[in-house]
């Protein structure tokens, strides 16, 4: 009888290890496969649609198809084809590639999915098609949050593009230089603001033009607008978003709606924080920017970078590659010959550009997961991947990003030793570190080879190209949120719907720990038989 009661304890917590370890493997399996999975697959998808078609329209070989579509893909910006050489056909296509791997339009996938996830669950459980008519009053309001965020973040998206590149369409007309400096490069002026528009926004650092922004570098408006354009489509989104969420609840009659979006904004979107976080990512954005503006002009102002520049236009050119350097990839000077502590800190502020948004997802989803019940808090503490402690999180993602650029850098120095050696400095191995920091950190500068207007990746073998849309592709992803992130999550485990009568469909986990809950019930009622047996025997 001990024998058989040992057993079936041993059974039990075997069991409950069991099924607790499958609960956790069926969310995260279920939430990855929603979201990063996904996110990967479309990215490879899309860059290799891309490149069939950039490789259809221009002669060259599909290797460098693929790098010019995963560029775009990703928004990095690096170019092994002449992009003002390339066909118009081939320009609207590597646009809309942009476009459609935009961090804007990407972070509104999980909000999509999750109003389709209710509306489906809505039907599949009631006869109601409106959500809105069954669903308890908090979750009633969070779909309304969710669809309401969705309309700001794609009118935030089409009229930023749209408008700016009306402003920059009608400088190329109306202004007498601009008009001019168009003609000669034989550039239509509302093709220049559509697609600057639209790389400046997007962060990609794409550019029509030979010596992509250097010819504006005597100028003011055009580098102030992609400025504001660069900011706006990454590193000052979230902090823009905020405030305009601010502003529509002061004006706004639905006033709870935005109430909720800022009172659990991590619940609703990806990249809307908390007022902590959005005020953190203003100090780190003005402190970084700041300072690369401060040191670009204390070792340039007077150095060969700077040569035939007016001094006012000096500091324009400081702030706009202060700006740009961190996550746009526009030059409007030749970085080449800036000086080398300035190149060295380059590659420390493209290495860095993700941490600030991607370390205020991990660190604000804390807040919503201790407030929230819709999945078992248990499963955090499982794995470390999944602690929001904000130095562990950027000791992990230091230390990845670490290994997998030396790893780069490693088999790209095998490949292209012969280079290395017989070329110099015009292929030194520091221009390979600036090159792939800025591939994986999806910036897009390149120190370039001689007087090529390609980067340093144009002159790369098939393998090391290869390893570079490797690394684009590695490192868009960075700064995706935690399968565990609450605005990811696509299905809830708390009741949703007003009426107690309606029962979710049986999942196959559930009927797992019926038919195991029956299986020890047996074995309970087998050991109580066997006592009462022995029992009768010895009486």
């Amino acid at each position: 009888l001990r024998s058989l009661v040992g057993s079936e304890m041993c059974i039990r917590d075997r069991y409950q290890r069991r099924v607790r370890g499958a609960m956790m493997k069926r969310y995260e399996w279920n939430v990855f496969v929603h979201y990063y999975n996904l996110h990967v697959l479309y990215i490879c998808t899309l860059s290799l649609i891309g490149a069939a078609i950039v490789t259809a329209i221009e002669d060259c070989s599909f290797v460098d198809g693929l790098f010019t579509a995963t560029s775009a893909s990703t928004v990095t910006g690096l170019i092994v084809l002449d992009t003002s050489a390339l066909k118009k056909s081939t320009q609207v296509v590597v646009a809309i590639l942009i476009c459609l791997g935009n961090v804007v339009i990407l972070s509104i996938t999980p909000v999509i999915l999750r109003i389709i996830a209710i509306k489906t669950y809505v039907k599949r459980h009631t006869a109601e098609s409106n959500p809105l008519k069954v669903l308890l009053d908090k979750n009633r309001l969070e779909y309304k949050a969710l669809k309401r965020i969705l309309v700001v973040v794609l009118l935030y998206f089409f009229a930023n593009i749209i408008f700016f590149a009306l402003v920059l369409g009608i400088y190329g007309v109306a202004s007498k230089w601009a008009r001019q400096f168009l003609k000669d490069r034989h550039v239509n002026p509302a093709w220049f603001g559509v697609f600057h528009s639209i790389s400046a926004f997007n962060d990609a650092g794409f550019s029509i033009f030979q010596d992509n922004f250097v010819g504006f570098v005597n100028t003011a408006f055009t580098p102030l607008v992609k400025i504001y354009l660069i900011l706006s489509g990454n590193l000052a989104f979230p902090i823009l978003l905020y405030f305009i969420i601010v502003i529509l609840k002061r004006f706004s009659r639905k006033k709870k709606i935005y109430d909720f979006l800022l009172k659990h904004p991590r619940r609703c979107f990806t990249h809307l924080f908390p007022w902590k976080q959005t005020k953190w990512l203003i100090k780190v954005l003005f402190l970084i920017t700041m300072s690369e503006f401060v040191m670009f002009l204390v070792l340039d102002w007077d150095q060969t970078v700077f040569f035939g520049v007016k001094s006012g236009y000096k500091i324009t050119a400081a702030l706009f590659q202060s700006v740009s350097t961190r996550i746009a990839g526009f030059n409007i000077v030749n970085l080449s010959i800036a000086d080398p502590a300035m190149l060295v800190l380059y590659v420390i502020y493209m290495y860095i550009s993700p941490y600030p948004i991607a370390l205020s997802i991990r660190s604000s989803n804390e807040t919503e997961t201790k407030e929230t019940v819709f999945y078992d808090t248990a499963l955090e503490e499982t794995s470390n991947a999944y602690r929001t402690d904000l130095m562990y999180q950027a000791i992990y993602l230091v230390s990845r990003d670490l290994a997998w650029l030396v790893l780069a850098l490693l088999i790209i120095c095998v490949a292209e030793k012969d280079k290395i050696e017989s070329q110099g400095p015009d292929f030194s191995i520091f221009k390979i570190i600036f090159e792939i920091v800025s591939g994986y950190g999806t910036v897009g500068l390149s120190l370039g080879w001689r007087d090529s207007p390609l980067s340093l990746s144009g002159q790369f073998t098939v393998v090391s190209k290869l390893v570079v849309i490797l690394l684009m592709i590695i490192g868009r992803h960075r700064i995706l949120p935690h399968s565990v992130d609450r605005a990811v999550q696509l299905d809830t485990k708390q009741r949703i719907l007003k009426t107690k009568k309606l029962k979710p469909k049986q999942s196959n986990l559930d009927i797992i720990s019926e038919r195991h809950s029956i299986e020890l019930g047996d074995l309970q009622h087998q050991v109580q038989s066997y006592s009462i047996t022995r029992d009768i025997d010895d009486s």
